[in-house]
C-alpha cells in the first residue's frame, strides 16, 4: 500500500491485496515483534531482577518457565536486554533528580556543605563529589594523610564510589569527603582532584595520598 499527502489529505495512491511473500507458520507467527511483550507483572518483576543485577538470560529463563516453557514463549533476550536499557534510562534520570535536590538540601542546612557536579557535553552529570561542613573542618586537623579508594562499585549504573578518608589523633577513620565516578579516566582524576583542592580551600598541608584502585 502506498499513501500520499494531497491538498492536506491522506489518501491510499495504490493497493495491492495480494501477498508478495509466504506467511508464517503459526509456530513462528508468535515471534512477530507485534506479538511480543510483557505484562505488568513480568515489568514489576524484571524491575526487581535489575535492582540487584540479574543477567539477562537467567530473567529470560524464569519468565520462559512462567509461561510454560522456552517452547510457549515469543521472548528472546533482546526484548529483555531493551527493558533493561529504558528501566536504567529513566532510573538514572529520576534518581540524579533526586540527589540533586539532597544535595541543595543538605546544603541549605549546613552552609560549609561543599557538593558540585562534572558535566558532560549534553550537560548529563558525569561525576558528582561532596563533603559535609563538619568533614571539612576536621581535615584541618587530621588532613595529613589522607586515604582515596576506588574499589567500591555501586550496583545498577556500574559507577566507582571513591571516599576520602583520614585518621584522627586516636587511630579512626574519618569520612572526609565522597565522590561517585563514571569511570577512572585521566580528565576525570584531574577533575576529581582540581575539586579536592577547591573543597579544601587549596590546603595542601602535608599531604600524603593512599590511593587504592581495582585492577
Amino acid at each position: 500500500m502506498i499513501i500520499a499527502r494531497k491538498k492536506g489529505v491522506w489518501a491510499v495512491t495504490r493497493l495491492n491485496l495480494e501477498h508478495n511473500h509466504n506467511l508464517l507458520a503459526p509456530a513462528l507467527a508468535k515471534l512477530l515483534r507485534s506479538h511480543r511483550f510483557f505484562t505488568e507483572q513480568e515489568k514489576a518483576m524484571i524491575r526487581s531482577f535489575i535492582d540487584v543485577n540479574v543477567p539477562n538470560r537467567k530473567i529470560l529463563a524464569f519468565l520462559s518457565f512462567l509461561r510454560g516453557g522456552m517452547k510457549n514463549t515469543n521472548l528472546v533476550k533482546t526484548n529483555i536486554s531493551n527493558y533493561r536499557t529504558r528501566v536504567t534510562r529513566e532510573c538514572g534520570e529520576n534518581n540524579i533528580s533526586h540527589v540533586v535536590k539532597f544535595l541543595k538540601q543538605k546544603q541549605a542546612e549546613d552552609p560549609m556543605f561543599f557538593f558540585t557536579f562534572d558535566t558532560r557535553e549534553d550537560s548529563k552529570v558525569r561525576n558528582t563529589f561532596w563533603a559535609y561542613g563538619t568533614s571539612r573542618k576536621l581535615y584541618e586537623h587530621y588532613g595529613d594523610v589522607i586515604n582515596f579508594d576506588t574499589t567500591y562499585e555501586i550496583n545498577r549504573y556500574n559507577l566507582k564510589f571513591a571516599p576520602f578518608v583520614c585518621i584522627n589523633g586516636h587511630g579512626d577513620n574519618l569520612l572526609f569527603a565522597g565522590v561517585v565516578l563514571s569511570d577512572e579516566t585521566i580528565p576525570t582524576f584531574r577533575w576529581l582532584f582540581s575539586t579536592f583542592l577547591t573543597c579544601t580551600g587549596g590546603k595542601h598541608q602535608n599531604l600524603s595520598l593512599l590511593i587504592r584502585m581495582q585492577q
